[in-house]
């Protein structure tokens, strides 16, 4: 066992399989204990990159270390890291008790010592009442938990969770989000969590890692890459794609033109009767002039009142802590909060204003 956690860096990783290219030269540096939501869209490699981690996939390209150690060419066994899988693989001729005792068994640990370690982990996820049963009688959610008992009974260096919570329905996946945050910060493991659900990085991640498959050319695709990494704030406040911004919580969008307004501003226009019209002075926005590109949104982003500089058609009114409006703007669904304590009704005309907006390319990507 090589002990402690870790820190882990990509450098320019690249990775080919039977002649596809599915990441190329991918840079990531992750501190000691930090947990990392890597995002993207289905295809992008976020599920290659993991395995890379896990030395499930030979490197084309590139190095991986932990601390200063190159692994690149370390076996898997010899990494330290565990990996919880998407689809569950636990041992069907073992019971809970000792599928989850497997990785201390596989080390020859002392079987009392084994004991205390299955124990403590199965309280901690709640799970005492399945260490006699056998997989085959458990439900996708306590094999999840099983499985990422089995994970962290070693605690291992680095931990790798791909998509661990997919066809879970809400009220478990909360509960598994709730029991992984504390047991990732009680033993300050450095965990990856492949994932595109925003509770998922909202619950749990310190830092989002954003990959990118898209090229210059509109309409294509290339090899995955890191287009974005940081706090969960930054990329929420400044995501470099539709894609980022998506993975960090709805995003509303509404396909607007530029139009050139003079040598230093642009309108963004939609609607076929340019029904709506915001005013950008941004330099890369009016160097786009003239095509046609998206603008996105989120919904404390749009405010209705009275004195709104655009115009919309109230769809729907969601009450709530904070009741919010889905509008109707030039064709396309916005959701905006409320000011004041007047509450429009369906099909109202109302007026909104926006406080903050972006506007992303063909490609998905942030211009501005």
């Amino acid at each position: 066992m090589i002990g402690g956690v870790a820190s882990v860096a990509l450098e320019s990783v690249s990775v080919v399989v039977e002649g596809a290219t599915l990441l190329e030269n991918v840079d990531l540096n992750v501190p000691d204990g930090r947990l990392v939501a890597v995002v993207g869209p289905s295809g992008s490699g976020k599920s290659t990159l993991l395995r890379a981690i896990a030395g499930l996939v030979p490197l084309a390209g590139g190095r991986i270390r932990f601390d200063d150690a190159d692994v690149t060419d370390t076996a898997p066994g010899g990494r330290d890291v565990a990996m919880v899988f998407q689809e569950p693989a636990l041992l069907t001729t073992r019971r809970v008790r000792r599928n989850i005792a497997f990785p201390l068994e596989l080390r020859n640990e002392l079987r009392e010592a084994i004991r205390l370690r299955v124990d403590a982990e199965v309280r901690a996820l709640h799970i005492e009442r399945l260490l006699d049963a056998w997989p085959s009688t458990l439900s996708r959610g306590e094999e999840q938990l099983v499985q990422l008992a089995r994970s962290l009974v070693r605690v291992p260096r680095v931990l790798l969770l791909d998509e661990p919570f997919s066809g879970l329905d809400e009220p478990r996946r909360r509960s598994l989000r709730s029991d992984l945050a504390v047991l990732q910060q009680g033993y300050g493991v450095t965990t990856f969590i492949a994932t595109n659900d925003p509770a998922d990085v909202a619950a749990l991640a310190t830092d989002v890692a954003v990959i990118d498959t898209a090229t210059s050319v509109p309409g294509r695709n290339g090899p995955g890459h890191i287009a974005q990494v940081g706090s969960i704030d930054s990329v929420r406040e400044q995501p470099a794609s539709l894609d980022a911004a998506n993975a960090l919580g709805p995003t509303w969008t509404l396909p607007v033109r530029i139009e050139a307004d003079g040598p230093d501003s642009a309108w963004l226009v939609a609607g076929a009767d340019r029904s709506f019209r915001l005013r950008s002075w941004s330099p890369a926005v009016r160097a786009s002039a003239g095509d046609s590109v998206t603008l996105g949104l989120r919904t404390e982003h749009a405010t209705v009142r009275s004195t709104g500089a655009h115009a919309a058609r109230v769809v729907r009114v969601v009450p709530g802590a904070v009741t919010e409006v889905t509008l109707d703007v030039a064709g396309h669904r916005v959701s905006a909060t409320l000011s004041g304590d007047n509450r429009p009704e369906r099909d109202d005309e109302v007026r909104f204003d926006l406080t903050s907006s972006w506007v992303f390319d063909a490609n998905g990507r942030r211009i501005a």
